[in-house]
């Protein structure tokens, strides 16, 4: 029989004691009602966020309830739904939940489905006086439209009063149940209080369609498309998201950067930001390293600047907010020529979306001024239109429809071929009720591009 030297002893008493602190540990738990935290999925996740997570489990308190509920939290946020569900079913054991936490529970439930048993939850907060009543009858009344259950819903989003998130869903709600006069009436009261809603105008065209009152109609739906607010859904618990999202993994580094940079601490901000998208997976380096580039331009490191988004670029696609920060890196390293070589690149991306036509203003605007300071002054006054077209539109879309008009005029004066800018002036000077010039704007565009679709449903209307 071969006998174990004496490391070979020590190293085999070593793995027995472990063994025995690691069953002393489980018993210990299982004797507390705890048990062990069931193995989370977190492949799915940047890797800084598994790490945040482990170290969460690691040295989590299992006797504390508010630890269950923080590791919750984190795990509701990033959809480790099961995971969520043990944390608060341990938290309810440790001792009463506060609203908060109650409404958490329900979140938690209704997000895996279990929708009768998260429905316990919200009714006992619905049922109550405190701050999250409202949300409550919000949910219940989502969950019930998940459920199929119409009148339930119907019920239940009556009860949260004056919420932008229930009158939406009971208004569509209404409309399906062929109840459009009692829809308009909820819109219209929302839309007393919220004017700029895109989607609660929407909806009044809807409900004005279905009660035949057709020209009515189709001036709520025009009037949606100048509207640009939108209603965030479950405003508690996506601020608790908002709030996960970013305390861990390469979002905590970002804040952390950002706070650094607020103190006028730029290499640290740069270098935490360097430091953390070094362990970021790839799919996740793209949007750090566009703002590492914002950070380097910002410390007077324009080429470095550059290099950092020329990554991103290849990585991510071309648009036309990167070619701008291409452009701005360029300019604050005094290469102009390279600096408005990217920042005609930008204007090859025209787009429609607010935040599109804003970059194309200023891009044009950075165009104009570095022309001019060359001298070129013919190609300087076209970027200068081309800069008040953009604003025209900005105009337009925030429903300041007289200085659209004055916008639009002042382009068609300028570059009179422009077909788009035509077209624009057709609509807007429609929404002031100048029908003649508006006729004018879509004929004259029709004439310079006859197949633009839209001047000739705007010509369609004049009929």
């Amino acid at each position: 029989m071969k006998t174990l030297s004496s490391k070979q002893f020590r190293f085999a008493l070593s793995l027995c004691i472990l063994a025995q602190v690691v069953l002393l540990t489980s018993e210990y738990r299982q004797q507390n009602g705890i048990g062990s935290l069931p193995m989370s999925q977190l492949s799915t996740l940047e890797s800084g966020v598994q790490d945040d997570i482990r170290q969460m489990e690691s040295e989590l308190d299992y006797g504390s309830k508010e630890s269950w509920i923080e590791l919750a939290k984190v795990y509701t946020s990033y959809g480790l739904l099961p995971n969520a569900r043990y944390a608060m079913q341990r938290a309810s054991e440790l001792g009463e939940l506060d609203d908060e936490s109650t409404l958490l529970y329900g979140t938690c439930l209704s997000r895996l489905g279990e929708l009768d048993e998260a429905r316990k939850y919200f009714q006992e907060l619905a049922d109550g006086r405190g701050e999250y009543r409202i949300d409550a009858w919000v949910q219940i009344g989502l969950d019930h439209l998940r459920a199929e259950q119409p009148i339930e819903a119907r019920d239940a989003l009556m009860q949260a009063g004056q919420d932008s998130v229930a009158e939406l869903a009971l208004s569509r709600l209404l409309l399906h149940m062929g109840h459009a006069d009692q829809a308009l009436n909820t819109l219209e009261s929302m839309i007393r209080r919220n004017p700029d809603s895109m989607r609660a105008h929407q909806m009044k065209g809807w409900a004005l369609e279905a009660l035949d009152r057709v020209d009515e109609a189709q001036a709520a739906e025009h009037y949606s498309s100048h509207c640009s607010d939108t209603v965030t859904i479950h405003t508690v618990t996506r601020k608790w998201d908002e709030d996960m999202l970013q305390k861990y993994g390469a979002a905590g580094h970002l804040m952390q950067s950002e706070l650094q940079m607020q103190k006028g601490n730029i290499e640290a901000a740069i270098n935490t930001m360097r430091e953390s998208i070094k362990d970021l997976q790839p799919l996740w380096r793209p949007h750090y390293t566009k703002r590492l580039a914002m950070f380097y331009s910002m410390n007077g490191q324009g080429e470095e600047a550059a290099k950092q988004l020329a990554s991103w670029l290849v990585h991510n696609g071309e648009s036309a907010v990167l070619w701008e920060m291409v452009g701005d890196a360029w300019s604050a390293s005094n290469q102009p020529a390279k600096a408005m070589n990217a920042w005609f690149e930008a204007i090859r991306y025209r787009g429609g979306q607010q935040e599109e036509v804003i970059v194309l203003l200023r891009v044009h605007q950075k165009l104009a001024n570095e022309l001019s300071r060359q001298g070129r002054s013919e190609i300087t006054d076209y970027h200068v239109a081309l800069a008040k077209y953009e604003e025209a539109r900005i105009n337009w879309r925030d429903d300041r429809v007289s200085q659209a008009v004055t916008g639009f005029e002042a382009v068609t004066v300028a570059l009179p071929e422009f077909a788009d800018a035509w077209y624009y002036l057709g609509e807007s000077r429609y929404a002031t009720g100048d029908m003649e010039g508006a006729r004018t704007a879509f004929t004259r565009c029709l004439e310079l591009n006859q197949n633009y679709g839209r001047a000739s449903e705007g010509l369609q209307r004049l009929e």
